[in-house]
């Protein structure tokens, strides 16, 4: 088995979920600020100065257009593929009350696998946490603003950004949120 990767908890241990609800912006910027926040939950780099201004999404109308399209890209390379069964799970089972649900990461049931620890951008980060989520949610969070934020930096008279949404095994659905 890789080393970084466990097999978490026992049938002993309840699921501690712990979630917070939160308010997001409707904004393409401050979505794909919260998906990235979501990923520093989940990676423990909250911390990371370099990372504070991309995850704080209730700001996201402070970010400049370099900043906006930096996020763009760091979100491309941390992409839902990349986390996907090591650190996200889409189980809607476990999708509680919210499109998305956090875990602590000793309290998981036995059927999931998550990684001890993920490299992002050439630093290995500890992983604290799992998020369960609905496909509708990477829409939301992910997919759809990376989409629109592309286009929009495409037509601008800057240099462009493009953005393709990774090939997966399984082709998300698209529908429109709640």
């Amino acid at each position: 088995m890789d080393p970084t990767i466990a097999v978490i908890g026992s049938d002993e241990f309840g699921l501690n979920r712990t979630t917070v609800p939160v308010t997001i912006p409707n904004d393409n910027v401050a979505y794909l600020m919260y998906y990235l926040n979501c990923v520093c939950t989940v990676i423990d780099c909250k911390n990371d100065p370099d990372l504070q201004r991309l995850i704080s999404f209730k700001n996201y109308q402070q970010l400049s257009v370099d900043e906006q399209r930096a996020l763009v890209a760091l979100c491309r390379k941390i992409n839902p593929i990349l986390l996907k069964d090591r650190v996200f799970f889409q189980i809607d089972a476990m999708c509680v009350q919210f499109n998305n649900e956090f875990y602590d990461i000793s309290l998981v049931q036995n059927r999931l696998v998550a990684a001890e620890s993920i490299m992002i951008a050439g630093r290995i980060r500890r992983v604290t946490k799992i998020m369960c989520y609905k496909n509708i949610w990477l829409q939301t969070f992910y997919y759809n603003p990376m989409q629109r934020l592309t286009d929009r930096f495409r037509s601008s008279t800057v240099s462009p950004v493009t953005y393709t949404q990774p090939s997966t095994s399984t082709r998300p659905t698209y529908t429109q949120p709640v």
